[in-house]
């Protein structure tokens, strides 16, 4: 190493040699001066001083290259096979380090937010990969935010959530309770209906008629979906029967003017104006229960429904679905995350509820802005003085997207968007409509009567629908029945029949015999 490095001195110091030599020519006698009023330090090798600065420069430079080079071959020669896996274990780290810290540092605009993956066309839970999400967090990367694992149930251990849903359970139970009370009524109906009836009535009554040879099978005629008695001849309902189950977070549990299981006196307009939609004793065309608990994210939403808010015997026609603003506002998750957390839910109900529809509602538009400004192309939306800021506007409206395009793919759900009844536009402007917010997050009172108006008629289309299926395949049940039960006393009567015919057949046998015995005997008539 350092033969080679005085061999490549000797060439740096040829060349300043050269250099000086030319100057001298030149008459440019300043690079000679002492090295006291040049300022540089002087170098010696073999006993000859050098002042000039580029040469030291150029000596250290060349030393550093010439002790790499002489380690690298030295270990190339000797320790090759080490030296290569080195080198390659290098590279790699360093390519894992600098794609880690970029995708840790990225900050994506939040005004332009992307899904990457197209989760729409799923067909169970277990279609959901953690493994292809890009970043968990909202503005990017996986360590910034607070999520949770979308597909894994959470629980939430503070005290008043454990009491709000302890409350929801308890709802459960008393709706339960009033199907069992109608149905209860209806039997003590049919008992008392039948009180005092004669069973023999047939011994004295004159109309009897055998129905083995006075009925005709042909004139059978069943009702038909449409006929007055259709429904009272085989579809009897019980006067309570479930339409709908709205679940969430605080948006629904407000509905019912209610925050963590507690009614609260700012929000009985709420109250009220839910018992007289969902309520047929007050007058409401439908009856549904409210099962919300404030800043429930999907996972624990998810949790609710498998702890007791989804028993087997609890059977709404609908599940009304109103999640996901928590996942974004409260625990920064990607869009990504929070879409695959809203369909575990989804998918979670049409696995467990065969014959039921959901509803997804979109995610209601929120704002911050003391205006409500949502999007504009002259200025951006602020937050209130004093509080954080978030416009999660991009990320709502690519969700709901997301959303309707998995209920057009699946023939059990369906999708709500309530986003035109809550924004107003002008002059290239989006806002939320702030009469029918109370905090620019949840509808008021005329928030929720204006959103109850149109789902109110999205129900009744959905219940329509779903009281005609099944009312079809009540009636195909019936039907086929009763085509059975025909053909199995037809086949009866045809057993009976051959066995008579048999039975007569041998009788006139015998009695024809006795006849010519008889004759025989007597000589005269019989």
């Amino acid at each position: 190493i350092t033969r080679t490095s005085e061999l490549l001195y000797c060439g740096a110091a040829t060349m300043a040699t050269a250099q000086e030599r030319a100057a001298m020519e030149a008459g440019d006698m300043d690079d000679l001066l002492p090295p006291s009023q040049h300022g540089s330090t002087a170098v010696t090798l073999g006993g000859t001083k050098r002042t000039d600065p580029v040469s030291k420069f150029a000596y250290q430079l060349l030393s550093c290259v010439a002790t790499v080079y002489a380690f690298t071959m030295y270990h190339l020669i000797n320790h090759r096979i080490e030296s290569v896996l080195a080198c390659i274990l290098i590279v790699c780290s360093f390519i894992a380090v600098v794609d880690i810290s970029k995708h840790q540092s990225a900050k994506r605009s939040i005004y332009n937010p992307k899904i990457y993956h197209d989760w729409t066309h799923i067909e169970s839970a277990m279609d959901l990969k953690l493994g292809k999400v890009d970043h968990w967090c909202l503005h990017g990367g996986d360590s910034s935010c607070t999520c949770e694992d979308p597909l894994v149930p959470s629980k939430s251990e503070t005290r008043q959530w454990g009491s709000a849903h302890r409350h929801n359970v308890e709802v459960i139970r008393e709706a339960l309770a009033k199907e069992v009370e109608a149905y209860d009524e209806d039997q003590d109906g049919a008992e008392t209906g039948n009180e005092g009836s004669n069973t023999d009535w047939w011994e004295d009554s004159e109309e009897y008629v055998d129905d083995w040879s006075g009925y005709d099978y042909g004139a059978l005629k069943e009702p038909q979906p449409g006929d007055p008695d259709y429904d009272s001849a085989f579809f009897d309902r019980s006067e309570f029967d479930l339409d709908v189950a709205f679940i969430g977070d605080s948006i629904t549990e407000q509905r019912v003017g209610k925050v963590m299981g507690k009614e609260q006196t700012t929000l009985k307009a709420n109250a009220k104006t839910f018992q007289q939609t969902y309520n047929k004793v007050n007058g409401g065309q439908f009856d549904g229960v409210g099962l919300g608990v404030a800043g429930d994210t999907s996972p624990v939403l998810l949790w609710r429904l498998l702890h007791g808010e989804m028993p087997p015997d609890f059977n709404p026609r609908v599940w009304w679905l109103n999640i996901g603003t928590n996942d974004l506002l409260r625990t920064r998750c990607s869009e990504e995350v929070t879409l695959m957390g809203i369909l575990r839910i989804v998918e979670e109900i049409l696995r467990e509820k065969q014959d039921a529809t959901v509803v997804i509602n979109s995610i209601l538009p929120l704002s911050l802005d003391p205006t409500g400004l949502l999007q504009s192309s002259k200025r951006k939306p602020k937050g209130k003085k004093g509080g954080f800021f978030i416009n999660l506007w991009p990320s709502i409206q690519l969700l709901n997207g997301q959303l309707k395009k998995f209920a057009e793919k699946h023939k059990r759900v369906k999708f709500f968007d309530a986003t035109d009844i809550f924004v107003t536009k002008s002059g290239g402007e989006i806002s939320i409509d702030q009469t029918l917010f109370l905090d620019g997050i949840h509808p008021n009172a005329a928030g929720y009567k204006a959103w109850d108006e149109h789902v109110v008629k999205r129900l009744d289309s959905i219940v329509k629908k779903v009281d005609e299926k099944e009312w079809e395949e009540k009636y195909k049940e019936k039907h086929e029945t009763s085509k059975d039960e025909y053909e199995l006393e037809q086949g009866i009567r045809d057993e009976y029949w051959d066995e008579a015919q048999d039975d007569l057949a041998f009788l006139y046998d015998e009695w024809d015999d006795d006849v010519f015995s008889a004759e025989g005997a007597d000589g005269g008539d019989y």
